[in-house]
């Protein structure tokens, strides 16, 4: 019983620390995803499960896809901004 909480848990602090200090933030959001799921998984066993699928739908639906939804449109437009600086000459 407890080796399955400890694998969790351990994935916990691994995919949290994999958020804080990935360079990428696409894989930063993708291990902030993971990490709500195992969180949700850790209620489920805790026998919470209102908060687990609360925990889903509000969190992992919602904000993380909204996350990566931003950074990916600022990741396009880092990039059109990098093509356009790089072309120009600035004389100073």
């Amino acid at each position: 019983m407890m080796l399955p909480l400890i694998i969790t848990f351990s994935l916990i602090i691994t995919l949290s620390c994999n958020v804080l200090t990935v360079r990428n933030p696409v894989l930063a959001v993708v291990s902030l995803i993971s990490t709500y799921l195992l969180v949700a998984i850790l209620f489920i066993t805790l026998g919470a499960e209102f908060i687990s699928i609360l925990l889903i739908i509000v969190y992992v639906g919602a904000i993380s896809v909204l996350f990566l939804f931003v950074v990916m449109m600022l990741n396009v437009r880092m990039l059109e901004l990098d093509g356009i600086l790089s072309n120009r000459m600035f004389i100073i």
